[in-house]
């Protein structure tokens, strides 16, 4: 399983990232049109749902959701690096143009004075979000629209609004890989359809 964030990267094509996975990964060229088409349906995924605000006009009631200029949707971020932690949630407007990741990110690391290995990680984890967002959008689900907000602050918003860091101890990095490792092993709620594929036999050394 191999995670990556750039879509749109020109780079290097589905082709050729499968014949160096290949060749790195002593897998038979076989294996590579198998790859190829799964990485290219992913990529179209991604394009389709992550398109343009534009393109996403009608696709929510707006007598429900209210004219507005504004769509926002609640945003949580929950990043480790060793045995750093950063949590944290704010409200994303996907109907402003200036909504512009990098700069959220650079501006949200300078103040908080984050170290700056999580810069990627925390844009890749907003632009996840933003992904889902427009997804379920598309699919016609709630997508967590925040229909109304009044301009109040409360003390007691900075629990659940405030951003939360910390240093793991031993004991506390220790638990959390026992959790991580017992998620990765647990089914997915809504599992994918089985597509029955005829793979090839690896050879046998």
């Amino acid at each position: 399983k191999i995670n990556d964030n750039n879509g749109k990267g020109d780079s290097i094509t589905p082709e050729q990232f499968a014949r160096h996975l290949c060749e790195d990964s002593d897998l038979p060229p076989t294996f590579e049109p198998l790859i190829v088409n799964q990485m290219n349906d992913q990529i179209n995924d991604f394009l389709y749902h992550g398109a343009s605000e534009e393109s996403l006009q009608g696709s929510i009631d707006e007598d429900s959701y209210g004219n507005s200029n504004e769509r926002l949707h609640k945003i949580k971020i929950d990043v480790r690096v060793n045995d750093f932690v950063l949590e944290d949630q704010f409200l994303w407007d996907l109907k402003s143009p200036n909504s512009d990741v990098d700069f959220f990110v650079d501006q949200y690391c300078n103040d908080l004075q984050l170290p700056s290995d999580l810069r990627g990680l925390i844009a890749h984890k907003i632009r996840e979000r933003i992904f889902e967002s427009r997804k379920r959008i598309r699919q016609g689900r709630d997508a967590g629209i925040m229909r109304s907000i009044r301009i109040r602050w409360r003390e007691s918003d900075k629990r659940e609004w405030g951003p939360n860091t910390q240093w793991l101890t031993v004991k506390e990095r220790e638990m959390l890989d026992r959790q991580t490792k017992k998620q990765k092993r647990m089914p997915e709620m809504k599992p994918r359809p089985f597509v029955n594929m005829n793979l090839p036999i690896l050879p046998k050394y």
